[in-house]
Formats: structure tokens, C-alpha cells, sequence
């Protein structure tokens, strides 16, 4: 289940309908003077070549380009958070999979032995109410609920959601995995799921091996709660579509170094690289029409003749995924998990040329925390038809080349 974007993608401001808790955040955190947040928002531009728009806006790291004038509110939040774990004696994780909570929600969180909900996971829950599937969790347990709940005695680590989908695993499921590259004992790990049933796909699997995990260390909660003797809570460095810190980067590095070590195809790598998503998205059209982008051979045919090698993601190894975009200095594409992977790339001086098909505020998070130079073209030509979407190139020529080398 994931979240549902609004049908407008220029809309940006349907993605932030808690303004006033984001007033009350800065007030806190301007009496905290430990964290450190920034908050960027548009100032009055020009006029752009569309009606409504703004050719180009820049904060100094992030740059868009075409960008509706109906997106003037605050588009990132970065927080920076240390990497520390609490540990907490008779902690409960209750279950995702609630069928007593209405349509469009879902719980899982952990409570202190006192039952009451940490309180990151009370704030989540906050900045989730505006979304298709909110986050929904008891402030306090029920003392019969806890009573009820199976048990371990075993010393554990919450790592948080796990995901079998690409990018979801990439946000989620490895938000709190920095802690992985500091521990090297066989503590089992907790995550929450949807499936009772744990689902690791070749993806996963080659980075649990990169972090030194056996898939039999790991226990989903999904539709039953778990009482746990002492458990082990390091802080989330990412919470998707909200904030992001650079602990993040942590996992990433480890798990990129790891592979370049083991590489077995020494072969230089390209600088500038195009993920196209042409075929994956074919292959699900028949399903998800509307994802189908008809036109990118076209970006592609453009890219080519600006020196970008064409690449695939999914016909090639994972591990060959991570070092060719570990190593370029130009990343291009539309938007989508595919463009992620710029977690693995730890050169500041790269660019990221994300054609803008949806509000991709992961994307932006990421360009953050990340540092290197960051580009966000809005592509789609705007059409009352559905079926598929249509890249403006027009837009996208004039972007790419002013964005240049």
C-alpha cells in the first residue's frame, strides 16, 4: 500500500496540508538549538514560458526549472539527527495489520513498558493524516491488548517497515540501518510488514549480504502484537515524503563500498548516464495505463546525442546498478525509484537531471542529505487525457542544455 499522489502534478501544495504543525515544529526546534532544520521556500519569480510558471528558481542547491507558481510553500524539510539507538525493557511493536482501523489506514508502532507510544512514532503519526493511507496507533495501549500479545526474550533491534518494492525497501526498511554497520552480533531484527510471511527479493538479498545479515535474522510484525524483552531502537534517518537527515548516507556507504570491493567486472563505468524506465513501464502498462510515459524514447534519443549512455536498471545485477551510479558524475531520468539510487553516489560535484512527472518529494530529500547538485525539470506536457503521460521536450532540451556539463 502506498501513498496516493494527487492527480495534478504541478500541485505541489496538496502534499502539505499541515502547515500548522509545521509552524509549531520550528517553534520547538528553534528552542532546540541541537537540531539543525532547513525550510525552503519560493520567493516571487518571473514569469516562465508557461502560463503560471517559473522558468527557473534556484535556493543554491536545489534548481527547478518550470516550476507552477502554485508551489509556493515550503517543498523540503531536513533535520539532522544523530545516530543513536535507546533501548527500552519490556517494549511492545504492535501490529501493522489492524482490521479493527477504517478504510485507508494502518498501524504499527512501539510502545514503552508503560504503554504509551514513543513519541517519534506519535509524530509520524501527525504528518500523515493528509495522506491515502494515514498511519493510525493507539497514544496508549490497551492493558488487555499487551496481555494478549506473543513474546520474546530475546534482545532485539526495530529497524522499521519492511518493503518488498524497490524503493520503498531503499527509504523504509533501511531509514534505521546505519546501526547494521556498527553491529556485528546475530541480534534478530524487527520490522513491521504487511505479510506475515517475510518476502526478500534478489535486490534485498544483495544488500543483507552487504551489511553481513542473514534473511533468518529478521521477524516481521504484521497481524499479531510482540512483547519484547528489551528492544533496541536506533532513530530513523529518513521518514519518506517529510524529512530526511545525513545518517541516512551511512548504510549507503557501507553497502557501496562493499560492492565496489567485491565487484567482478572491473569495467569502467560510463560519467553521464540515462535510466530509462521505457520497458518496465511497458511491461505494466496493461495494468497501470497511466504510468506508461509515451514519448521517452525521445529523452533518450536527446540524452544520447548529449553523451549519456542508455542504461537499463533492470537488465543488469544490482551491484552493477550501484557502481555505475556510484561513479557518474551526471545522472538522468524521469521521476521514480529508479533515481534513488543517487543515495549510493557520494560525489558532491554530481548532477541529478530528474524529469518531473510527479511531486517526487523523496527525490528532493535525497538531493539534500546527499549534497550534489540537484535538478528538477517539470516535463509533462498537460493533457485532459489519460493512458499515459507525455514529456514536454521542448522544455526538457531547453533545461538539459542550460544545465550543461
Amino acid at each position: 500500500m502506498t501513498d496516493r499522489p494527487p492527480a495534478n502534478a504541478h500541485d505541489f501544495a496538496k502534499l502539505l496540508r499541515i502547515q500548522k504543525r509545521k509552524i509549531e515544529r520550528k517553534r520547538k526546534r528553534a528552542a532546540n538549538p541541537a537540531r539543525a532544520v532547513r525550510i525552503i521556500t519560493q520567493s516571487p519569480p518571473p514569469a516562465g514560458p508557461r502560463a503560471g510558471s517559473v522558468w527557473r528558481w534556484s535556493d543554491g542547491r536545489l534548481t527547478f526549472f518550470n516550476l507552477s507558481l502554485d508551489s509556493r510553500h515550503e517543498l523540503v524539510e531536513e533535520e539532522v539527527r544523530s545516530l543513536q539507538a535507546e533501548e527500552i525493557a519490556g517494549a511492545l511493536v504492535s501490529r501493522q495489520r489492524d482490521p479493527l482501523l477504517p478504510l485507508r489506514t494502518f498501524s504499527g508502532a512501539v510502545y514503552g513498558a508503560d504503554g504509551h507510544i514513543v513519541p517519534e512514532f506519535r509524530e509520524r503519526d501527525g504528518l500523515t493524516q493528509h495522506r491515502w493511507n494515514r498511519r493510525l496507533n493507539l497514544p496508549v495501549m490497551e492493558r488487555a491488548r499487551i496481555e494478549a500479545a506473543e513474546r520474546s526474550d530475546e534482545t532485539s533491534v526495530y529497524l522499521g517497515r519492511w518493503s518488498h518494492r524497490f524503493g520503498h525497501f531503499l527509504l523504509e526498511s533501511l531509514a534505521c540501518a546505519w546501526y547494521l554497520t556498527k553491529d556485528d552480533g546475530p541480534t534478530p531484527l524487527l520490522f513491521h510488514s504487511w505479510s506475515d510471511r517475510l518476502i526478500v527479493p534478489p535486490f534485498a538479498q544483495v544488500i543483507l549480504k552487504a551489511l553481513g545479515v542473514q534473511p533468518s535474522r529478521i521477524r516481521v510484525v504484521s497481524s499479531r502484537d510482540l512483547l519484547v524483552d528489551k528492544l533496541i531502537l536506533p532513530a530513523s534517518q529518513f521518514w519518506p515524503g517529510t524529512r530526511a537527515s545525513p545518517g541516512m548516507c551511512t548504510v549507503f556507504d557501507h553497502v557501496r563500498e562493499r560492492m565496489l570491493a567485491v565487484r567482478t567486472s572491473k569495467g569502467q563505468t560510463p560519467a553521464k548516464v540515462y535510466l530509462t524506465r521505457r520497458a518496465f513501464e511497458a511491461d505494466r502498462a496493461d495494468v497501470q495505463p497511466d504510468i506508461l510515459i509515451r514519448n521517452e524514447e525521445e529523452a533518450e534519443t536527446f540524452f544520447r546525442g548529449q553523451g549519456y549512455e542508455i542504461v537499463q536498471p533492470e537488465l543488469m545485477d544490482f551491484e552493477e546498478q550501484v557502481a555505475v551510479v556510484a561513479n557518474a558524475t551526471h545522472v538522468a531520468g524521469t521521476s521514480g525509484s529508479a533515481l534513488h539510487m543517487m543515495l549510493f553516489n557520494a560525489n558532491p560535484k554530481a548532477k541529478l537531471i530528474e524529469l518531473r512527472t510527479k511531486p517526487a518529494m523523496n527525490q528532493l530529500l535525497i538531493g539534500h542529505i546527499r549534497g550534489y547538485q540537484s535538478f528538477h525539470v517539470s516535463s509533462l506536457v498537460e493533457s485532459p487525457h489519460s493512458g499515459g503521460r507525455t514529456l514536454d521536450m521542448g522544455v526538457v532540451e531547453r533545461a538539459a542544455r542550460e544545465i550543461g556539463g
